[in-house]
């Protein structure tokens, strides 16, 4: 089983990424914000892995985060979801998005996710509310904004910090001050 690759990028197409790791080039399925925080521009890169075995094939599917993975796992595990609405599901909501929409019970945010229909919801949130860490929240227990927090990590990879840096400090930098209003 492939857990992790370092290498480099070759290219991006689509929602796959070609890693180059000792002159071998795997194709990596990733979600489209953790492709996005690929670089091409040669420096090396660290995905962690999932790998799918079926009868027909043996698929890598890639991830920015441990976190992220294993989100995808816990989704994959779920009765009628496979890798590609799992993916689907990584590229419209981030992990602590998902946690909050389990957590409330959110119907709705998890229908508007294309390919996921109100059955396929409704099983969704019975499944993952055991098997989801609980959302992240501020020192009071106060849930975190999932999209705020998104947009702030986001911005940060693209100032430059690397992904984890990044997603710590904006989940520190909400922690500090969870109360501000929001400015659109």
């Amino acid at each position: 089983m492939i857990a992790q690759l370092r290498g480099r990028v070759v290219r991006k197409d689509g929602t796959v990424a070609v890693i180059d790791c000792g002159g071998v080039g795997y194709g990596v399925s990733m979600p489209i914000p953790s492709l996005s925080h690929l670089s091409t521009d040669g420096s090396e890169v660290t995905v962690f892995v999932h790998t799918h075995v079926s009868q027909d094939a043996i698929r890598l599917y890639g991830f920015a985060t441990l976190g992220e993975q294993r989100t995808f796992e816990s989704l994959v595990g779920a009765s009628g979801v496979g890798p590609r609405l799992a993916l689907a599901i990584l590229s419209v909501v981030s992990p602590a998005e998902l946690a909050v929409i389990v957590a409330r019970g959110d119907l709705g945010a998890l229908r508007r996710i294309p390919g996921v229909g109100p059955k396929k919801a409704e099983r969704l949130l019975v499944e993952l509310r055991d098997r989801l860490p609980a959302p992240t929240g501020d020192a009071h227990g106060a849930p975190v904004r999932a999209d705020l927090y998104e947009d702030l990590a986001s911005a940060l990879v693209n100032l430059g910090f690397g992904v984890p840096t990044a997603q710590r400090t904006a989940r520190e930098l909400l922690e500090r001050a969870p109360d501000q209003p929001d400015h659109a």
